[in-house]
């Protein structure tokens, strides 16, 4: 059923798992990448692209504690920063960078290059170059791809629990408890998380009163319900849930009915189980009931503000578009974000987003580029950086940086409260390929001339794809 799916992944696709394993639904086409070393002006615009020189590594070095360096050790200390951000992200990374550069004591020098969506690539191609950067921000399915590639990502445990450079018990509690795992696999820390986005639900607050509803849905029986009247409202094809069908909201979903996407072990996939069944046994439903819809536009945030739709899945990268969308709209409406409902009472939040992670050098370079993460990833440092990506902090106390932001975005400032909510997705290296399987699934399931008494055949052929693609991208 689902094999023609299977070969346009191993071909066509293949160039999205290069360009961006893990890339989430508020990613667009990058903008030329840029080498800047001054402070920009407002006026700054990006380079040519540019493929910056790098000595060459043969192999990495082990890894050691930083424990008998010195801070003189770290004078004229020169790193380079790969990273994906382009436009407003891209600029406040490199005012951090000159900041950095300009105030820290040990005379280190940082670099930054902006690589858009090639990061992954590239990163890839100088490990198989010995060319690498000392450090790259990627999400920690790709990470883990460059670290499986041969044992190349430190571990920042080293760093974390050492006395004199480490982070104190007080400061590793600051994380929210679910963004502080994620990037840990097997014990092994890839990376410190930089930030996180999330896919969430927009709900029209003030239409489902209208149509009856005092309250957001606390289950996917209400849901349907509500979705369902919105569309019924309408009567003409549109109105209830405005979908998506990226792998991240059908994974969302699973994660609503208790699924994860792993096996008992958690050490390989598992799509043919009870909790995926109910997901898709769900979707299908509220499809084939006529309450939920596929939009031609990526991003339609003005169907949603002109209420053709009660909910629509977006990620939080998408509330200053949607506020925008109200006033364009002139719709004096009230929505609010939520999480996705869950048939266990827990509703459920699919988070996702990058980490620094250092790949291996010297020991006085990996430790330079670890005072560098590091103070990046201080909370007041950090604010300037969500300020300008809009996604939420990894720290608890990165918000007491952004009152004035959250007075600005009060969407985003009542959604920080669903980060108790956290789940994450597999994050096996093959994951950045694996997932547009479970995007295919859906697109399948959706069909109206698919049957929901395949469901089962459609998940069992999920299984052994995924499983396939685990295999040949380990």
């Amino acid at each position: 059923m689902m094999k023609r799916y299977f070969y346009r992944i191993l071909t066509g696709w293949i160039i999205i798992f290069g360009s961006s394993a893990c890339a989430s639904p508020e990613i667009l086409t990058p903008e030329p990448t840029a080498t800047i070393k001054v402070l920009p002006t407002l006026t700054d615009t990006p380079a040519a692209t540019h493929t910056p020189t790098l000595e060459l590594v043969a192999e990495p070095t082990a890894t050691a504690t930083p424990q008998g360096v010195q801070s003189e050790d770290l004078e004229g200390t020169h790193i380079q920063f790969w990273h994906p951000w382009t436009g407003d992200k891209e600029f406040a990374i490199l005012t951090s960078v000159n900041k950095f550069n300009a105030a820290n004591d040990y005379g280190i020098v940082v670099t930054a290059f902006s690589h858009g969506g090639d990061l992954y690539r590239d990163v890839r191609s100088g490990i198989e170059l010995g060319a690498v950067p000392n450090i790259a921000a990627g999400y920690n399915n790709q990470i883990q791809s460059w670290d499986d590639y041969g044992n190349f990502i430190v571990d920042l445990n080293d760093f974390i629990t050492d006395p004199e450079w480490g982070l104190s018990d007080e400061e590793q509690a600051d994380y929210y408890p679910v963004i502080w795992e994620q990037d840990v696999i097997d014990g092994k820390r890839m990376g410190l998380p930089v930030s996180r986005s999330a896919m969430v639900l927009f709900y029209n607050q003030t239409w489902a009163q209208e149509l009856g509803f005092e309250t957001a849905p606390k289950t996917p029986v209400e849901f349907k319900e509500q979705s369902c009247a919105a569309a019924a409202a309408r009567n003409d094809g549109t109105g209830g849930w405005i979908a998506a069908t990226d792998p991240s909201t059908m994974m969302s979903w699973i994660m609503a009915f208790g699924g994860d996407g792993l096996n008992t072990d958690g050490d390989a996939y598992a799509y043919n189980t009870r909790p995926v069944d109910l997901a898709f046994d769900f979707v299908k439903s509220i499809f084939k009931s006529g309450c939920a819809w596929v939009p031609e536009t990526r991003y339609p945030n003005n169907e949603f503000a002109t209420r053709q739709g009660l909910f629509y899945t977006s990620s939080i990268a998408g509330l200053p578009y949607q506020m925008r969308a109200f006033e364009y709209a002139d719709s004096h409406d009230e929505w609010v974000v939520i999480p996705y409902p869950s048939p266990l009472g827990d509703p459920v939040l699919n988070l996702y987003g990058p980490a620094y992670a250092i790949l291996k050098s010297t020991l006085e370079e990996d430790l330079a580029a670890w005072v560098f993460v590091n103070w990046l990833s201080q909370p007041e440092n950090q604010a300037d950086f969500i300020t300008a990506s809009g996604y939420f902090p990894t720290q608890m106390s990165t918000v007491n940086f952004l009152s004035g932001y959250a007075h600005e975005n009060p969407h985003w400032a009542a959604s920080q409260d669903l980060l108790q909510y956290g789940r994450y997705e597999p994050r096996f290296g093959s994951w950045g390929l694996a997932r547009w399987a479970l995007g295919d699934a859906m697109v399948e399931l959706i069909d109206p001339n698919f049957s929901s008494e395949d469901i089962p055949i459609l998940l069992k052929d999920l299984d052994t794809l995924i499983a396939e693609t685990h295999l040949n991208t380990r």
